[in-house]
Protein backbone atom coordinates (compact mmCIF):
# COMPACT_ATOMS: atom_id res chain seq x y z
CA UNK A 1 0.00 0.00 0.00
CA UNK A 2 1.12 3.37 -0.89
CA UNK A 3 2.72 5.62 2.07
CA UNK A 4 0.61 8.16 2.99
CA UNK A 5 0.65 11.62 5.14
CA UNK A 6 -1.75 13.24 7.37
CA UNK A 7 -2.88 16.32 5.87
CA UNK A 8 -5.48 19.29 7.97
CA UNK A 9 -7.80 20.99 5.82
CA UNK A 10 -10.42 23.49 6.49
CA UNK A 11 -14.06 22.30 4.62
CA UNK A 12 -15.45 25.00 2.77
CA UNK A 13 -18.16 27.05 4.56
CA UNK A 14 -21.60 26.15 3.07
CA UNK A 15 -20.66 22.33 2.86
CA UNK A 16 -22.56 19.51 4.90
CA UNK A 17 -21.93 16.05 5.55
CA UNK A 18 -22.14 13.94 1.46
CA UNK A 19 -20.68 17.31 -0.21
CA UNK A 20 -17.33 17.27 -2.38
CA UNK A 21 -14.59 19.72 -2.40
CA UNK A 22 -11.52 19.32 -3.86
CA UNK A 23 -8.35 19.46 -2.45
CA UNK A 24 -4.86 20.08 -4.42
CA UNK A 25 -1.74 18.27 -2.38
CA UNK A 26 1.67 18.05 -3.62
CA UNK A 27 0.38 18.53 -7.42
CA UNK A 28 -2.67 16.10 -7.35
CA UNK A 29 -5.92 17.34 -6.99
CA UNK A 30 -8.15 14.95 -4.41
CA UNK A 31 -12.16 14.76 -4.49
CA UNK A 32 -13.27 15.05 -0.58
CA UNK A 33 -16.20 14.13 0.49
CA UNK A 34 -17.79 15.63 3.63
CA UNK A 35 -17.78 13.10 6.72
CA UNK A 36 -20.98 12.69 8.79
CA UNK A 37 -20.53 14.96 12.22
CA UNK A 38 -18.37 17.69 9.92
CA UNK A 39 -19.73 20.77 8.40
CA UNK A 40 -18.33 23.88 6.78
CA UNK A 41 -15.65 25.59 8.32
CA UNK A 42 -14.11 22.73 10.16
CA UNK A 43 -10.85 21.28 10.14
CA UNK A 44 -10.65 17.85 8.79
CA UNK A 45 -7.57 15.35 8.66
CA UNK A 46 -6.94 13.63 5.76
CA UNK A 47 -4.57 10.65 4.70
CA UNK A 48 -3.09 11.82 1.04
CA UNK A 49 -0.40 9.93 -0.64
CA UNK A 50 3.04 11.33 0.26
CA UNK A 51 5.06 12.43 -2.67
CA UNK A 52 7.92 9.74 -4.01
CA UNK A 53 10.78 10.04 -4.98
CA UNK A 54 11.30 9.62 -9.45
CA UNK A 55 14.14 7.63 -11.01
CA UNK A 56 16.68 10.13 -12.07
CA UNK A 57 17.52 8.05 -14.98
CA UNK A 58 16.80 4.20 -17.19
CA UNK A 59 19.08 1.32 -17.10
CA UNK A 60 18.71 -1.99 -20.16
CA UNK A 61 17.77 -4.64 -18.71
CA UNK A 62 17.83 -8.10 -20.46
CA UNK A 63 14.54 -10.09 -20.17
CA UNK A 64 13.39 -13.80 -21.81
CA UNK A 65 10.54 -13.96 -23.47
CA UNK A 66 8.01 -16.51 -21.61
CA UNK A 67 6.77 -19.32 -23.44
CA UNK A 68 3.68 -19.48 -25.04
CA UNK A 69 3.78 -15.64 -26.01
CA UNK A 70 3.53 -14.03 -29.34
CA UNK A 71 3.73 -10.40 -30.88
CA UNK A 72 1.26 -7.84 -29.19
CA UNK A 73 1.00 -10.24 -26.08
CA UNK A 74 1.85 -8.59 -22.32
CA UNK A 75 4.18 -10.04 -19.48
CA UNK A 76 4.96 -8.77 -16.49
CA UNK A 77 8.56 -7.96 -15.20
CA UNK A 78 10.11 -7.32 -11.37
CA UNK A 79 12.10 -4.70 -11.27
CA UNK A 80 13.34 -3.75 -7.67
CA UNK A 81 10.17 -4.57 -6.33
CA UNK A 82 7.86 -3.01 -8.76
CA UNK A 83 5.81 -5.07 -11.41
CA UNK A 84 6.20 -3.50 -15.50
CA UNK A 85 3.71 -5.14 -17.89
CA UNK A 86 5.76 -5.63 -21.33
CA UNK A 87 4.17 -6.01 -24.48
CA UNK A 88 6.29 -8.29 -26.69
CA UNK A 89 7.20 -6.40 -29.81
CA UNK A 90 7.20 -7.51 -33.54
CA UNK A 91 9.70 -10.05 -34.95
CA UNK A 92 10.65 -11.27 -31.21
CA UNK A 93 9.04 -14.80 -29.80
CA UNK A 94 8.92 -17.08 -26.81
CA UNK A 95 11.94 -17.91 -25.33
CA UNK A 96 13.95 -15.02 -26.88
CA UNK A 97 16.17 -12.61 -25.31
CA UNK A 98 14.84 -9.12 -25.27
CA UNK A 99 16.32 -5.76 -23.94
CA UNK A 100 14.33 -3.07 -22.32
CA UNK A 101 14.67 0.01 -19.97
CA UNK A 102 13.87 0.04 -16.71
CA UNK A 103 14.11 2.97 -14.25
CA UNK A 104 17.51 2.66 -12.45
CA UNK A 105 17.26 1.25 -9.07
CA UNK A 106 17.28 4.01 -6.50
CA UNK A 107 21.38 4.60 -4.15
CA UNK A 108 21.94 1.67 -2.28
CA UNK A 109 19.35 -0.82 -3.44
CA UNK A 110 19.81 -4.18 -3.47
CA UNK A 111 20.60 -5.54 -7.02
CA UNK A 112 18.96 -8.66 -8.30
CA UNK A 113 20.63 -11.76 -7.24
CA UNK A 114 20.64 -13.30 -10.72
CA UNK A 115 22.50 -9.70 -12.41
CA UNK A 116 23.60 -9.85 -15.16
CA UNK A 117 21.42 -13.04 -15.66
CA UNK A 118 17.94 -12.17 -16.87
CA UNK A 119 15.46 -10.34 -14.50
CA UNK A 120 12.60 -12.83 -12.95
CA UNK A 121 9.01 -12.82 -15.28
CA UNK A 122 5.97 -13.70 -15.05
CA UNK A 123 3.27 -14.18 -17.73
CA UNK A 124 -0.03 -12.13 -17.41
CA UNK A 125 -2.63 -14.69 -17.63
CA UNK A 126 -5.19 -14.51 -21.11
CA UNK A 127 -8.02 -14.70 -18.21
CA UNK A 128 -8.28 -14.14 -14.70
CA UNK A 129 -8.49 -17.32 -12.79
CA UNK A 130 -10.89 -18.40 -10.72
CA UNK A 131 -8.85 -19.08 -7.77
CA UNK A 132 -6.84 -15.12 -7.37
CA UNK A 133 -6.64 -13.50 -4.13
CA UNK A 134 -7.67 -10.56 -3.41
CA UNK A 135 -6.84 -8.65 -0.51
CA UNK A 136 -10.50 -7.73 1.60
CA UNK A 137 -11.60 -4.25 2.48
CA UNK A 138 -14.92 -4.28 3.85
CA UNK A 139 -17.74 -5.54 1.82
CA UNK A 140 -15.33 -4.82 -0.97
CA UNK A 141 -11.68 -6.03 -1.95
CA UNK A 142 -8.38 -3.95 -3.01
CA UNK A 143 -8.74 -3.02 -7.38
CA UNK A 144 -12.57 -3.96 -7.65
CA UNK A 145 -14.25 -1.83 -10.49
CA UNK A 146 -16.99 -0.46 -9.23
CA UNK A 147 -19.77 2.50 -9.57
CA UNK A 148 -19.61 5.48 -7.59
CA UNK A 149 -22.16 7.77 -6.51
CA UNK A 150 -21.01 11.47 -6.92
CA UNK A 151 -22.51 14.59 -5.30
CA UNK A 152 -24.97 15.35 -8.16
CA UNK A 153 -26.58 12.08 -8.26
CA UNK A 154 -24.55 10.56 -11.20
CA UNK A 155 -22.60 7.38 -10.90
CA UNK A 156 -19.39 7.40 -12.39
CA UNK A 157 -17.02 4.03 -12.68
CA UNK A 158 -13.99 4.10 -10.36
CA UNK A 159 -11.69 1.61 -8.74
CA UNK A 160 -11.14 0.96 -5.01
CA UNK A 161 -7.54 1.49 -4.08
CA UNK A 162 -8.05 1.85 -0.50
CA UNK A 163 -10.14 0.92 2.63
CA UNK A 164 -9.66 2.99 6.16
CA UNK A 165 -10.75 0.65 8.42
CA UNK A 166 -10.94 3.25 11.43
CA UNK A 167 -13.59 5.15 9.35
CA UNK A 168 -14.70 2.48 7.58
CA UNK A 169 -14.48 3.86 3.94
CA UNK A 170 -12.82 3.77 0.62
CA UNK A 171 -10.61 5.56 -1.55
CA UNK A 172 -11.59 5.05 -5.23
CA UNK A 173 -9.97 6.35 -8.90
CA UNK A 174 -11.89 7.93 -10.71
CA UNK A 175 -9.23 8.19 -13.65
CA UNK A 176 -7.83 10.82 -14.99
CA UNK A 177 -5.56 11.49 -11.80
CA UNK A 178 -8.27 12.30 -9.95
CA UNK A 179 -8.87 10.22 -6.21
CA UNK A 180 -12.17 9.95 -4.41
CA UNK A 181 -11.76 10.24 -0.52
CA UNK A 182 -14.16 9.09 2.49
CA UNK A 183 -16.40 6.89 0.07
CA UNK A 184 -19.31 4.91 2.37
CA UNK A 185 -19.98 1.39 0.85
CA UNK A 186 -23.64 2.77 0.42
CA UNK A 187 -22.44 5.36 -2.55
CA UNK A 188 -20.88 2.03 -4.36
CA UNK A 189 -22.47 -0.41 -6.70
CA UNK A 190 -21.98 -3.02 -9.25
CA UNK A 191 -19.37 -1.54 -11.99
CA UNK A 192 -22.78 -2.53 -14.55
CA UNK A 193 -25.16 -0.48 -11.89
CA UNK A 194 -27.30 1.90 -14.21
CA UNK A 195 -29.50 4.04 -12.19
CA UNK A 196 -33.28 3.15 -12.70
CA UNK A 197 -35.40 6.55 -13.39
CA UNK A 198 -38.47 6.57 -11.16
CA UNK A 199 -40.44 9.03 -12.01
CA UNK A 200 -38.57 12.52 -12.37
CA UNK A 201 -35.81 11.28 -10.78
CA UNK A 202 -33.28 8.69 -10.58
CA UNK A 203 -32.77 5.82 -7.70
CA UNK A 204 -29.76 7.57 -5.59
CA UNK A 205 -30.09 10.78 -6.56
CA UNK A 206 -28.97 12.71 -3.77
CA UNK A 207 -31.61 15.11 -3.10
CA UNK A 208 -32.82 17.69 0.02
CA UNK A 209 -36.00 17.43 1.59
CA UNK A 210 -38.09 19.07 4.60
CA UNK A 211 -37.49 18.44 7.97
CA UNK A 212 -39.51 15.88 10.07
CA UNK A 213 -42.95 15.83 8.91
CA UNK A 214 -43.66 19.41 7.11
CA UNK A 215 -44.91 17.48 3.95
CA UNK A 216 -48.62 17.96 3.68
CA UNK A 217 -47.69 22.17 2.54
CA UNK A 218 -44.70 21.18 1.35
CA UNK A 219 -40.75 22.81 2.57
CA UNK A 220 -41.07 24.81 5.92
CA UNK A 221 -38.74 27.89 5.23
CA UNK A 222 -37.99 27.90 8.84
CA UNK A 223 -37.10 24.34 9.12
CA UNK A 224 -34.02 22.67 8.25
CA UNK A 225 -33.91 20.72 5.04
CA UNK A 226 -32.24 17.50 5.40
CA UNK A 227 -30.01 15.52 2.92
CA UNK A 228 -30.80 11.69 1.73
CA UNK A 229 -30.91 9.86 -1.67
CA UNK A 230 -34.17 8.79 -3.46
CA UNK A 231 -34.89 4.84 -2.49
CA UNK A 232 -38.26 3.73 -4.34
CA UNK A 233 -41.14 5.42 -5.91
CA UNK A 234 -45.10 4.45 -4.87
CA UNK A 235 -48.12 3.85 -7.81
CA UNK A 236 -48.93 7.38 -6.10
CA UNK A 237 -45.97 9.25 -7.76
CA UNK A 238 -44.71 10.22 -4.15
CA UNK A 239 -40.84 9.42 -3.42
CA UNK A 240 -39.03 7.74 -0.85
CA UNK A 241 -36.25 9.32 1.11
CA UNK A 242 -33.24 7.33 2.61
CA UNK A 243 -31.89 10.19 4.84
CA UNK A 244 -27.75 10.20 5.85
CA UNK A 245 -29.01 9.43 9.18
CA UNK A 246 -30.46 5.83 7.71
CA UNK A 247 -33.92 7.03 8.75
CA UNK A 248 -35.88 6.19 5.63
CA UNK A 249 -38.93 9.22 4.77
CA UNK A 250 -41.63 8.20 2.67
CA UNK A 251 -44.49 9.64 0.71
CA UNK A 252 -42.51 12.55 -0.33
CA UNK A 253 -43.75 14.92 -3.18
CA UNK A 254 -41.84 15.93 -6.19
CA UNK A 255 -42.60 19.66 -5.61
CA UNK A 256 -41.04 18.68 -2.11
CA UNK A 257 -37.57 17.48 -3.65
CA UNK A 258 -34.74 19.51 -3.88
CA UNK A 259 -31.42 17.84 -6.24
CA UNK A 260 -28.65 18.58 -4.22
CA UNK A 261 -25.85 19.97 -6.41
CA UNK A 262 -21.61 20.64 -6.30
CA UNK A 263 -20.80 23.78 -4.45
CA UNK A 264 -19.54 26.29 -7.11
CA UNK A 265 -16.57 27.88 -6.01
Amino acid sequence: MATTTTVEVVVPDGLSPGDEFNVEFDGTSFSIVVPAGVAGGQPLALELPASTPQPTGTTSVEIVVPDGLTPGDEFTVEWGGTSYSIAVPDGVASGQALTIELPELPSGAEEPAAAPEPASVAAAAAEEEEDTMYQAAGEHYLGKVVQVLRSNGEYAPATIIEFNFATETYTVDLGGGMLKYCVESGSIAPADHVAAMVGDFKVGLRVMVPHLGMFISGRDPEREDVVGEISGYTPESQYEVRLDTGVSKNYIWAHQIRPLRRQKK
